[in-house]
């Protein structure tokens, strides 16, 4: 299956699409099922006539960090439990039978556990954000942030004025060849927050939501999602979005970007979908 055509897949089964939508191409879905907007004037009326809007106010967004990882001594040890096999699965403890990689609050601890008589901390990632997962990819770590990783809702009143606070989810790639000094080698981040991750092979898949109306905006600007590569910066086009004729009070951009964690050189890419407030 080619990587376009198996972002849409992962998209759609990760945030509980229906399944008719699974088997289709990129192209099939915005012909039938999904349509995509052709312009950011059509994104913004559809969302203005289609959705009941209940205005709110966030600060970030919770998230939390997969569970089940289970360690024994090398050379023999288990990964984390996972649903499908060849799909692996973030978690905050990882190991690859010699070293073991612990995420604590903004920090990731990679720990040699074998040979015994070796065992000992080698090194601490500290981050700005919370670390929400974890993958270990040969040499390459990989490493989910998450800013202003809480949440707090309430009725925004008309007369209020409150500011919003950026929050953003990244995905860094680490080099740990040397456990003792890891080096970062690359960093992709989407304005949102981190909703649910997968490796498959060398490519990490990760999804990340983001409200289409920030209310210090304005309840009638649509801020369109953004890529951030290496310090650069994209806008996810109108024209890139998928949607389908859902009625909702509130809508969200879902956007799953794949990541070649080995090859620093190739471009990452990603499919993104208008879906309601509660996906």
């Amino acid at each position: 299956m080619k990587k376009s055509a198996l972002l849409v897949v992962l998209l759609l089964t990760i945030v509980g699409a229906v399944a008719p939508f699974y088997l289709q191409s990129p192209d099939t879905l915005g012909q039938t099922q999904l349509k995509r907007f052709s312009s950011y004037e059509e994104l913004k009326s559809f969302v203005k006539a289609s959705s009941q809007v209940r205005p709110y106010y966030a600060e970030g967004f919770g998230v939390s960090p997969l569970k089940g990882s289970a360690l024994e001594a090398a050379p023999s040890y288990s990964t984390t439990n996972v649903q499908v096999e060849g799909v692996d699965e973030a978690d905050t403890v990882k190991t690859d039978g010699e070293y073991i990689y612990i995420v604590s609050g903004n920090n990731v601890t990679i720990v040699r556990a074998y040979p015994p008589e070796e065992a000992g901390v080698l090194s601490r990632i500290g981050l700005n954000g919370t670390v929400v997962g974890i993958f270990i990819n040969g040499e390459r770590l990989v490493v989910f942030e998450q800013l202003n990783p809480y949440i707090l809702v309430r009725p925004l009143a008309k007369e209020e004025s409150v500011p919003y606070e950026t929050f953003r989810a990244s995905i860094k790639v680490y080099d740990i060849s040397d456990r003792r000094s890891p080096a970062l080698r690359r960093e992709v981040a989407l304005d949102g927050w981190y909703f649910n991750s997968r490796m498959m092979g060398d490519y990490v898949y990760a999804v990340v939501n983001q409200p289409v109306i920030r209310p210090s905006e304005g309840e009638d600007k649509v801020i369109l999602p953004k890529v951030y590569v290496n310090g650069g910066v994209k806008e996810i086009s109108a024209s890139e979005i998928y949607y389908s004729d859902v009625v909702d009070y509130s809508y969200t951009f879902t956007t799953v970007v794949a990541l070649n964690v080995q090859n620093d050189g190739e471009e990452p890419t990603y499919k993104t979908i208008l879906m309601g407030g509660d996906q």
